[in-house]
């Protein structure tokens, strides 16, 4: 039928709109439909789920140091009890591993250095005897070689009711500079004390752990391990490391009473920190509270291993603070990290500790 008139016209013009409307309105009730279809509902809360889930990692990052500050407010914990009297300690005449052997030893434990320097050995273990009523024996080895451990596992094969060890021997470089700068004895010298000796000690020492199905082993690494380090290529990558190991290991032993925990310690104010003396200043001046002494910080770390022990940890609040930052980070681009750590290495890490760091010289 035709529009005759002007009025009918626009009357037919109503009825054509008004049958584009409902057409209109019909294609979106059907599209509205397809997209709420179980297909699309199981998309929305796949997407919802994975959105909560990085979320949550992202608060666990950021937040990741409350848990450090938990555990230390635990019950303190009978160490001797729970895991054994006699506690292994690398490392042990300087510096953090000192710290430990000073702590555990005010815990109760009988102490066993291992380290290089026979001397030192003897005046740390006359020291930490003058202190606690505890045992202390030594044994001297350079974690330099790898033709030391069958002596260290025969010396230890002496010693009953070996309940905790403590990985600490390290060494970081005398000189940050560019890889292809460094020697080859530096490099395997770094491999040897900073990885070989967390694998074989914590190897032998298992023989005595397992078979009590009780123990604890604590890696120290370091919070480079958390920090892709240019210019600090061989010691990051060493202490990445150890978390990987001690991770694969407490995955193992997860139906075992053994604990594992892989401490990653900022700066602390050992004799190696404080020879550089332009780091010490930068610290002293704009955050010292990221500069504890070795006795503040070892005792913060033990602390950890009240109520259950956590696998990774910083040892001490306010690195706990830094790392949950640099983790934060790397969730989102590690290589960002890297970046970030590398201008900070070129330009700043020189200026502050001088000798400036060197440019490649393959």
């Amino acid at each position: 039928m035709s529009c005759a008139s002007h009025h009918s016209g626009e009357s037919c013009w109503r009825e054509g709109s008004g049958r584009e409307s409902t057409s209109s309105s019909e294609t979106m009730d059907v599209l509205s439909e397809y997209l709420w279809s179980p297909v699309w509902d199981v998309f929305g809360w796949v997407g919802l789920v994975v959105l909560t889930l990085i979320f949550a990692s992202v608060l666990v990052k950021m937040f990741g140091w409350v848990g450090d500050i938990l555990s230390s407010l635990g019950r303190p914990k009978d160490l001797v009890k729970v895991y054994g009297r006699w506690a292994v300690v690398t490392g042990g005449t300087d510096g953090i591993g000192k710290g430990y052997a000073m702590e555990l030893a005010r815990k109760g434990l009988n102490i066993c250095l291992i380290s290089r320097n026979e001397d030192k050995l003897i005046n740390v273990a006359n020291e930490i005897k003058s202190l606690h009523d505890v045992e202390v024996r030594w044994i001297k080895a350079d974690f330099g070689g790898t033709d030391i451990y069958e002596l260290i596992e025969k010396e230890l094969s002496t010693i009953d009711d070996i309940g905790i060890l403590v990985n600490n021997v390290g060494i970081a470089p005398e000189k940050w500079e560019a890889f292809c700068n460094h020697d080859n004895k530096y490099m395997l010298t770094s491999i040897n004390i900073n990885m070989t000796s967390c694998v074989m000690m914590t190897h032998i020492i298992l023989k005595h752990m397992i078979p009590k199905n009780r123990g604890l082993i604590v890696n120290v690494g370091s919070m480079s391990s958390l920090i892709p380090l240019p210019y600090g290529a061989v010691y990051s990558s060493t202490k990445t490391f150890i978390d990987n190991f001690t991770l694969c290991l407490a995955t193992e032993l997860s139906d075992t009473k053994i604990d594992l925990q892989c401490l990653r310690p900022g700066f602390v104010r050992t004799n190696l920190i404080s020879q550089m003396k332009g780091l010490t200043k930068f610290f002293e001046r704009v955050v010292p509270f990221l500069l504890p002494d070795v006795k503040t910080f070892t005792r913060s770390a033990v602390k950890t291993l009240n109520g259950s022990v956590p696998l990774y940890t910083c040892g001490f609040w306010a690195h706990s603070m830094m790392a949950s930052v640099v983790q934060t980070i790397d969730m989102f681009s590690r290589r960002t990290v890297a970046r970030i750590a590398n201008l900070l290495m070129k330009y700043c890490w020189g200026a502050i500790t001088k000798p400036k760091i060197t440019s490649q010289k393959c």
